[in-house]
């Protein structure tokens, strides 16, 4: 009997994972202008300016997520395969703590299973040009609405949109995934009309069986769907394939960036023991819902796993340069924050036309100088970012906290935003200084994504699931922590470092109580 798996045959070679193979519809979605487009946005916008290597995009990240979705499923069903092996040799009961992802029909599978890969294909591409900074200028709610209703096809999914973008929430690039993800599966359906041989009678087979629905819901989970992650017996894949693709502490966006990232940047910080991980993997059922688990025999990776992004954080996007060059781009902008919506009364193919146009280059070209800077300011800091002119740092200071004192966060943020009102009264003695708050959280999503942790009962050899990451063990508990740097940069209007001098001592007087209050926010 033939595989499905037979139908991937098209490959990419990629520097990180090697050679990816694709579907005759992956290979299309590729192929299709919302997706390339995604060559010419940056995965780290100006991190090259550090680390000149660092050029890579969310193109290849893309389909680096996408493989690893995929190799993610596979060991699940050889983890669990191994296992029973294991215990047929020594004798032990059959019946396992794991699930069995055979319960999938083969046609079910191989629908399931082409979605998941689909879902972490396209889970980027309602990202913007210079990545989150764009997120602040997207469009209203009231307009986000009218351009899904501007669009038949769009227009059936209003309910589930509704769903995803309650009253008050914010429009994200999240959001802008969703239509994009629908329009792509729309597109290729139209072109199948039109040339029914545009796919193999296989791929086609397989085309007119995907839920498009259900590959948006894989990136937003609130999304609704009609038919859900079902197998013959009910039992509910959902959160099994959506906590592949994003959940806590490890999954197939986090496991590509941080190896990508580290090799583009030419450092080591975001290593860690792939095939200790892949091993870790496996299925459980509780009460009909399918779950992504770890073994706790791979914490130990997993805890690696979590140390290396904190170390990438720390080292690389941490980094005095990466984050000047970022305050540089808001600070030509920040105006305008908050008050323009480049998006807003765009009908679908306006909404398509602006990202295909808007690269990373054109936007910051085009459209930042033409329609987000306000003032003659704010153009000449644009032009020494284009430069590499960058603010001077003049004062930093790194926060770690810990469960007990995270509620500080608040008080930080409150410290912040006076330092940034008092550095814009400096502006009328010509002097140009702006505050930066990064921040890394190391337990993120660790509520709502969690993936569940398979601990054995030394007594009864049977695995206990086990949601709550911070309490395993001592070392998860100190490795919950959130990092805050805060750093106050300078504009390059002086002349030498006399000049810097006397104008960083300026700065500093004016902050004194907050740069004090800063360095003793949690004593």
């Amino acid at each position: 009997m033939k595989n499905y798996r037979d139908n991937f045959y098209g490959s990419i070679l990629d520097p990180i994972h090697g050679d990816i193979k694709l579907s005759e519809i992956e290979k299309w979605c590729i192929s299709h202008p919302l997706f390339l487009r995604l060559r010419k946005v940056k995965q780290n916008t100006f991190l090259y300016y550090v680390f000149p290597s660092a050029l890579h995009t969310r193109f290849e990240h893309s389909i680096g997520v996408m493989h690893l979705a995929g190799k993610i499923f596979d060991v699940c069903k050889e983890n669990f395969a191994t296992g029973q092996k294991k215990k047929e040799k020594y004798g032990e009961p059959s019946k396992s703590s794991f699930f069995d992802l055979i319960n999938l029909d083969e046609t079910k599978e191989e629908v399931y299973y082409q979605e998941l890969r689909l879902a972490a294909l396209l889970h980027d591409i309602g990202h913007g040009p210079l990545s989150h900074l764009f997120d602040s200028f997207l469009m209203s709610r009231e307009s986000f609405f009218i351009c899904i209703n501007s669009d038949p096809y769009l227009k059936t999914f209003y309910q589930s949109f509704e769903s995803i973008c309650p009253n008050g929430e914010e429009i994200k690039h999240e959001h802008i995934s969703c239509i994009f993800v629908l329009k792509i599966f729309n597109d290729l359906r139209l072109q199948l009309k039109s040339n029914p041989h545009k796919l193999s009678s296989s791929a086609k087979d397989l085309f007119n069986k995907i839920e498009p629905a259900r590959v948006v819901k894989l990136i937003e989970s609130k999304f609704h769907v009609a038919n859900d992650f079902l197998d013959n017996n009910g039992n509910n894949y959902s959160s099994f394939f959506s906590k592949i693709i994003s959940g806590f502490p490890l999954d197939a966006d986090r496991m590509d960036y941080l190896l990508r990232d580290s090799y583009f940047s030419g450092v080591n910080y975001g290593l860690y023991d792939t095939n200790r991980l892949f091993a870790s993997f496996m299925a459980t059922e509780n009460e009909k819902l399918i779950e992504l688990t770890i073994k706790e025999s791979g914490l130990d990776s997993v805890l690696r796993f979590i140390q290396s992004r904190t170390h990438l954080y720390n080292q690389v996007y941490f980094h005095k340069t990466n984050r000047a060059a970022n305050t540089m781009l808001s600070a030509s902008s920040a105006t305008n924050m908050g008050k323009i919506k480049l998006l807003e009364n765009k009908n679908i193919a306006e909404l398509e036309s602006f990202y295909t146009l808007n690269s990373d280059e054109y936007f910051i070209n085009k459209t930042v100088l033409n329609k987000l800077t306000s003032n003659e300011l704010e153009r000449n800091i644009l032009t020494d970012l284009k430069s590499r002119k960058l603010f001077k740092r003049l004062f930093e200071y790194k926060i770690v906290l810990t469960p007990s004192n995270f509620e500080k966060k608040k008080d930080i943020e409150n410290i912040v935003n006076i330092i940034r009102e008092k550095l814009k009264t400096l502006e009328s003695e010509k002097i140009f200084a702006f505050v930066d708050k990064y921040t890394n959280e190391t337990f993120k999503d660790s509520d709502g994504k969690s993936i569940k942790v398979a601990r054995k009962d030394r007594l009864t050899g049977k695995y206990k699931l086990e949601p709550n990451w911070t309490g395993l063990n001592q070392e998860f508990t100190n490795a919950n922590v959130i990092s805050i740097m805060v750093r106050v940069f300078l504009m390059r209007t002086f002349k030498d470092s006399t000049e810097f001098k006397k104008l960083r001592d300026q700065v500093l007087t004016k902050l004194g109580k907050e740069v004090k209050d800063i360095q003793f926010i949690t004593t």
